[in-house]
């Protein structure tokens, strides 16, 4: 089972840094520094859920093109 975390993070922020990890608070390296690995913010108590289900595509000829991306997306989660 796989399971996303969503941390709000300002943009401003998440351009500083080429990775993050997150281990009861997200690191991040910067970009102009990769041998640092920095705590940019504290994460507690965080809810976790299970990835939603694939919507039903009866017809891909028909079908509204929010439903083709939302499946698309979650596969690429799923399959890493």
């Amino acid at each position: 089972m796989r399971l996303v975390l969503v941390i709000d993070l300002a943009e401003d922020v998440a351009e500083d840094y080429k990775d993050f990890t997150v281990d009861y608070d997200l690191r991040g390296t910067p970009i102009d520094d990769e041998k640092v690995n920095e705590s940019i913010k504290y994460v507690e108590d965080v809810k976790v859920k299970e990835l939603p289900h694939s919507k039903q595509v009866e017809n891909r000829w028909f079908s509204d093109d929010y439903s083709i991306g939302w499946n698309a997306c979650l596969e690429e989660i799923q399959n890493g």
